[in-house]
């Protein structure tokens, strides 16, 4: 019997070891597709990117508006690195500056942070007007606080 259980606890090991090896290596597959698509910055109305700045956590690295076969998209350096906080959210504001807290109707959201550190990639909507937005903020939605931002330059 302890034999068959250590078969399985084995087989087990395997199975979790060769499938984390296969999922790290498709998402350095995907990395790299991208990085030899055709990608540009975004050149409408100007907008490039920016560097980030902390408001109530340390937040730094750079963030740049690409635009990829059609598709609009955000890009987080690989240096970015912010604290770790619930629900953090990936936010265009309508400021260039944003305060501690956010106003509903200030922002919109490109969805959950991936990771508190390192390159990231957020589709931005093609109904989303790019000139009505000034930053890129790291927001707390439960707590409605402001991680850090980074202004758009223009």
């Amino acid at each position: 019997m302890q034999r068959l259980s250590f078969t399985m606890v084995l087989a087990l090991l395997i199975g979790i070891t060769v499938s984390s090896h296969a999922f790290a290596s498709e998402k350095h597959e995907l990395s790299s597709i991208s990085k030899k698509s055709n990608v540009s910055l975004l050149g409408t109305k100007g907008v490039t990117g920016g560097q980030f700045v902390g408001v109530d956590h340390p937040t730094q690295g750079q963030v740049k508006i690409v635009e990829e076969d059609g598709v609009k998209y955000l890009e987080i350096s690989e240096d970015f690195k912010t604290d770790s906080g619930p629900d953090l959210k990936v936010i265009l504001h309508n400021s260039n500056t944003v305060e501690m807290t956010v106003q509903e109707g200030d922002y919109i959201s490109l969805g959950a942070l991936e990771s508190f550190n390192g390159s990231q990639r957020y589709a931005i909507p093609n109904e989303v007007e790019l000139d009505q937005y000034q930053s890129v903020a790291i927001w707390c939605e439960e707590f409605n606080v402001t991680f850090g931002y980074a202004p758009l330059a223009r």
